[in-house]
């Protein structure tokens, strides 16, 4: 007699496609649950406390509003924290309808104004510490790229000559430190030069090392000079 072999059991192999169609089910569950979930309940508290759980919601969706202003983020934030107090109130007094909805939108309130508020303070932060970089002569390179531009002359029996043109489009006012150097890289002298204050595309001279000595003036034929640091008022 034949009898019949039976070949194992094989499980079908996990494909791409499949596995994209099992994760759309998981996600399109998610979906659901989240509705039904956040669907609106029936009313269950008093109409007092229904009342306010539908100012809180008037006051979830104004912070989100403000959430998004500068400077007015803030007000938005304890404007969140306001209408999340009234959600949570409704939901331990179980009051139903709304609450679900005013507890979802008054939190999303109040991370945008976090995130919005954080965001302002941190370039807020940026603009100050960059103004004082400038004023510091931190920002020396920066400057030289876009700020000014500076020309070192010839250095004559009256001294060196240094020209600075304002490329910034407001009135500024300028300093910058001269440095000059041996020819083996040694410091001769520094010297700090004020500018004053010069309107957008204004430029102006000055001469400097004009008082040194015979001795120095001599040490400065032979010298090159550099600009140190510039200084932005």
């Amino acid at each position: 007699m034949k009898k019949d072999i039976k070949l194992p059991h094989k499980k079908p192999k996990k494909t791409f496609k499949s596995l994209k169609k099992s994760f759309s089910k998981s996600r399109r569950a998610a979906v659901k649950r989240a509705i039904d979930y956040f669907r609106v309940e029936k009313s269950r508290g008093s109409k007092s406390l229904q009342s306010m759980i539908f100012f809180g919601l008037v006051v979830a969706a104004l912070a989100l509003m403000l959430g998004l202003i500068p400077n007015l983020n803030s007000f938005g934030a304890w404007l969140a924290v306001m209408a999340l107090a009234i959600g949570l109130l409704g939901f331990l007094n179980k009051a139903g309808g709304r609450t679900k909805q005013l507890l979802l939108l008054a939190t999303v309130a109040l991370v945008v104004s976090v995130i919005s508020v954080s965001v302002q303070n941190g370039l807020r932060q940026s603009y100050i510490n960059n103004i004082i970089d400038r004023k510091d002569g931190r920002a020396t390179i920066e400057l030289l790229k876009k700020d000014v531009d500076i020309e070192i002359g010839e250095l004559s029996a009256e001294g060196l000559t240094i020209s600075l043109h304002n490329k910034n489009s407001a009135t500024k006012a300028y300093s910058i430190v001269v440095l000059a150097k041996t020819a083996a890289g040694e410091n001769i002298i520094e010297q700090t030069v004020s500018f004053g204050v010069l309107d957008p595309d204004e430029s102006k001279e000055y001469k400097i090392f004009s008082t040194a000595s015979e001795i120095l003036k001599e040490k400065l034929k032979t010298a090159s000079f550099e600009i140190v640091t510039v200084s932005q008022y």
